[in-house]
């Protein structure tokens, strides 16, 4: 059986091994920890998806991971549809 450090290791390195096929579709952003206000071109359609995780020390030790999807959809040249989900 694997320990908590080794499975949440584990379990980062295929999420990040999961992504890699969409990295190379980069939406071209100049900074990569900023979030600039980019619309989708019409027709167009994009998703984001963004991993938190958090971990709390102390007596009740928890691990937390937060997920947030972002489709968007070019709708005119500059105005898009935006759904979001948080999970």
């Amino acid at each position: 059986m694997l320990n908590r450090p080794t499975f949440f290791i584990l379990l980062i390195l295929l999420a990040l091994r999961a992504s890699q096929p969409f990295a190379a579709a980069d939406g071209g952003r100049k900074f990569a920890y900023t979030y600039e206000a980019t619309t989708e071109a019409q027709g167009d359609i994009g998703l984001e998806t963004w991993v938190t995780w958090k971990h709390h020390r102390g007596p009740g030790r928890v691990d937390e991971f937060d997920f947030r999807h972002e489709l968007e959809w070019g709708e005119e040249t500059e105005c898009e549809l935006t759904v979001r989900t948080l999970g």
